[in-house]
C-alpha cells in the first residue's frame, strides 16, 4: 500500500515546522520510508503518529553509530514513543548484504512469533567521523556499496519476551555479518584449493598413484561447479593431522576459519585431540574413504534458509598421498544447483557411472537404462550425501517396486 500523496504532504510540512536541526535529515528519511510500498499498519497512523515514528528511526539509525548491527525490540506506545499499534516492532540497521531479511524471517517462525509485515529499504547514508548521520537519501545502484545500509523494521505479533527476541534475532544476523564479510574470500578458498588438487595431479600422474590422480578431474570439476553459482558458502575451517609425543592428534587451524565457523569457542578441537578418542564415523571420514566428501552436518543454517548445513570436505593431502587433514566448507547448495541435470554436476556424474559398476549392468541394457532413470529421479541432496552403495541399494528397491507394481497391474488386466 501507498500512504496519500495528501498525508504524506501534511507530514512534511508538520516536519518542516519542527525547529530541530535534524529536520532536512527527518524529511528526507520520511520520504525515503513512506513513499511507496508502505506496510498497511503504517496507514492507520495519523500526521502527528507518523512523525514520531520517523524520529524513532532516525534516532535509531543515528546510535548505530559506526557499529556493525543495532537491533532493538519493542512494544510502541502513546505515552513512550508518540505512536502505537497492537503490534511488538523488531528495528535492524547494519550495512547492506545479503540474507537480511529471509534470515530474520526464518528466525521468527522458528521463536513461533508471527510476521505481521515488514518494510525494509536500502538507505544512502554518509556519516560523520563520529558514526553521526550527515546525509541520507532513498538509496539506488549509483549509491557507493559503503554507504548503502540496510534499515528493516519488522511488525511482529505482539511479545513480551523482548529480550529474547533480541537475542536470538542478534545472534542471527551476527552469523550473517560473517558470512557474507568473508563470501569473497571463501570463493578465493575454493580456487586455493583447486590450486592445489591439479598441482597434487600433476605430480602424481606419473607415479604408483597415477590412476588416484585421474580421479582428480572429478572433484577439480565440481569446485568449478559450487564456485559457479551453484553453493551458498557459510562458512570454511581447516583441521590438521599433528604428532603430539608420537601419536597422531586433529586439531583445528584457527587461522584458515572464514564465516560462521570463525566461531571456534565451540570447536572440541582447539587443543590437539587424539585420532584414536574420536568416534570412529568421523576417524574414518578424516583418515579414509574419498578424497571428497560431501554429506548434511548436524545443525541447521541460521543464514538465508532454514535447511539443515550441507557440508563438503576434502582431504588435504601430500604430494605423495599422506593425509594431512582436511579442508572443510558449510554453506547450502542453490536452487540451481538442486535442479540441475545429473550430467551437468560432476560428482553426480561420477557416482551414477559407480553404481551402474556396482550392478554390473551392461551399457544399454534395460537395468542400465532404469538405473540411470531412477537415479536421475531422487532429490539432488540425497544424492549427493548418500554413499554410492546406499544409492544401489535404494534404487534397487525402487527398482523391485516397480517390477512388483507391473506384475500386479498386469494381473489385473
Amino acid at each position: 500500500m501507498t500512504i496519500s500523496n495528501s498525508a504524506l504532504e501534511s507530514l512534511q510540512h508538520a516536519i518542516s515546522q519542527d525547529s530541530s536541526s535534524q529536520r532536512t535529515l527527518l524529511q528526507s528519511l520520511s520520504r525515503a520510508l513512506l513513499g511507496s510500498n508502505v506496510p498497511e499498519v503504517l496507514t492507520q497512523l495519523d500526521t502527528d503518529q507518523l512523525k514520531a515514528f520517523s524520529e524513532h528511526a532516525l534516532a535509531f539509525l543515528n546510535r548505530r553509530g559506526d557499529t556493525p548491527l543495532l537491533l532493538e525490540v519493542f512494544t510502541p506506545s502513546l505515552e513512550q514513543h508518540g505512536w502505537d499499534f497492537p503490534y511488538s516492532v523488531v528495528m535492524v540497521a547494519l550495512a547492506d548484504r545479503p540474507f537480511v531479511v529471509d534470515s530474520l524471517k526464518a528466525e521468527l517462525q522458528r521463536q513461533k512469533v508471527g510476521l505481521v509485515d515488514l518494510i525494509h529499504p536500502i538507505l544512502g547514508i554518509e556519516r560523520d567521523s563520529d558514526g553521526q548521520i550527515k546525509r541520507l537519501w532513498a538509496s539506488d545502484d549509483s549509491t557507493p556499496k559503503t554507504q548503502r545500509e540496510a534499515f528493516e523494521v519488522f511488525f511482529v505479533q505482539l511479545s513480551s519476551k523482548h529480550d529474547q527476541l533480541k537475542t536470538r534475532l542478534t545472534d542471527v544476523l551476527n552469523d550473517v555479518i560473517l558470512a557474507t564479510d568473508d563470501y569473497a574470500a571463501m570463493c578465493e578458498q575454493v580456487r586455493v584449493l583447486n590450486y592445489s588438487l591439479r598441482h597434487l595431479r600433476e605430480v602424481s600422474a606419473q607415479g604408483y598413484h597415477r590412476e588416484q590422480a585421474q580421479d582428480l578431474e572429478d572433484y577439480i570439476a565440481f569446485l568449478d561447479w559450487l564456485d559457479d553459482g551453484n553453493f551458498v558458502f557459510l562458512g570454511y575451517r581447516e583441521y590438521d593431522i599433528v604428532d603430539v609425543n608420537g601419536a597422531s592428534h586433529l586439531q583445528v587451524h584457527q587461522d584458515s576459519a572464514l564465516g560462521i565457523l570463525r566461531k571456534l569457542e565451540g570447536s572440541r578441537y582447539l587443543e590437539p585431540v587424539p585420532l584414536a578418542s574420536i568416534p570412529d564415523s568421523l576417524r574414518e571420514r578424516i583418515t579414509g574413504g574419498e578424497l571428497l566428501l560431501v554429506t548434511k552436518a548436524n545443525a541447521e543454517s541460521t543464514v538465508h534458509r532454514p535447511a539443515r548445513l550441507d557440508y563438503i570436505g576434502l582431504k588435504k593431502m601430500s604430494d605423495t598421498w599422506q593425509i594431512q587433514g582436511e579442508q572443510r566448507f558449510v554453506g547450502l547448495f542453490t536452487s540451481k544447483a538442486l535442479f540441475a541435470q545429473v550430467e551437468d554436476i560432476p560428482l553426480l556424474k561420477r557416482k551414477l557411472a559407480q553404481v551402474i559398476e556396482l550392478d554390473k549392468a551392461p551399457v544399454g541394457s534395460h537395468n542400465y537404462k532404469e538405473i540411470t532413470s531412477i537415479f536421475n529421479s531422487m532429490p539432488r541432496e540425497e544424492l549427493f550425501w548418500s554413499s554410492v552403495p546406499e544409492l544401489h541399494k535404494s534404487i534397487r528397491a525402487i527398482m523391485g517396486l516397480l517390477h512388483d507394481e507391473g506384475i500386479a497391474l498386469n494381473s489385473a488386466q
